[in-house]
């Protein structure tokens, strides 16, 4: 009976030890991935930023090449 008692209480100082560090390295590792999800997520967003950015740009760049290619037919018709 004795050697029934030592062996759990044996077992319980290895098994509550070893729960107590599991437990802390969980949550260590979920902080440390929320961290890194939210770098993630705030390049995404700067990311998207210039990515509508660049979208607009390319509009602005057609349009001035529209109006400069009306103004050059413009003038090519003045001078003839």
């Amino acid at each position: 009976m004795n050697a029934i008692i030592t062996a759990s209480i044996g077992g319980l100082c290895v098994a509550i030890p070893s729960i107590i560090t599991i437990i802390s390295n969980i949550k260590r590792n979920n902080e440390l991935l929320k961290y890194r999800l939210d770098e993630l997520t705030s390049i995404v967003k700067k990311h998207e930023k210039y990515e509508t950015k660049i979208v607009d740009l390319e509009e602005s760049f057609r349009e001035m090449k529209l109006r400069i290619d009306t103004l050059s037919k413009q003038v090519n018709r003045k001078e003839n």
